[in-house]
């Protein structure tokens, strides 16, 4: 994934890997040493990819790029702002200025058509999706079925939580997708069969 550039999706096999690390084998220090070098990696991927370069450049100096660089992520700010609380309502929103509004900022269009508080809501079902899977996880006596739990649980966690901080702008944008919601037929397949995986285990615990 790091040769095809693709370190959105990189990311969040990082994430899973050190959460059922961690899990399987109760040792915080695998932690601290899969951090350590994560932030190696970080650097590393900084100073080989020019378009993660661009990426954190837009990050930092999101207003003086507004007009260029940075526009995919202010418009989705501003519809953001113009959705308010309770939104301007379905299709009423300006997503035609916003670029790639059925994927990547999507999430976006839904604060703005529908307002932040439907959008919190959202993100509160994505908490219990994540909060149901960890408990099946620890009330089934299967080590293995314990381990594929907790690793879709943290899959949905770490998808949700990268594209919305991406979107907000407190971390890089990066091209993840929100789980079941964002265009994407292979994302919201993968996501469907996380989900059955997880009521089989819940189911026979």
């Amino acid at each position: 994934m790091v040769l095809q550039a693709d370190l959105g999706t990189t990311l969040i096999f990082f994430g899973i890997s050190i959460t059922l690390l961690y899990v399987a084998t109760s040792k915080k220090k695998y932690v601290f040493t899969a951090l350590g070098l994560s932030v190696i990696g970080a650097i590393g991927g900084y100073l080989v990819f020019p378009h993660v370069q661009r990426r954190v450049m837009i990050w930092k100096n999101l207003w003086e790029y507004k007009y260029d660089e940075s526009l995919q992520i202010v418009q989705g700010l501003y519809g953001i702002s113009a959705g308010g609380f309770t939104g301007t309502g379905l299709g009423q929103g300006y997503i035609d200025s916003l670029p790639v509004s059925d994927s990547d900022m999507i999430y976006a269009v839904i604060c703005q058509e529908f307002g932040i508080i439907f959008a919190i809501g959202i993100m509160i079902i994505y908490f219990l999706l994540f909060y149901r899977g960890i408990r099946a996880a620890f009330i089934t006596n299967d080590k293995y079925s314990q381990l594929i739990a907790v690793g879709f649980s943290t899959m949905i966690a770490c998808q949700t939580l990268v594209i919305i901080g991406g979107i907000f702008s407190v971390i890089p944008l990066t091209g993840i997708t929100l789980p079941i919601i964002s265009y994407g037929g292979s994302s919201v397949l993968t996501i469907f069969f996380a989900l059955g995986i997880l009521q089989k285990i819940s189911e026979e615990a």
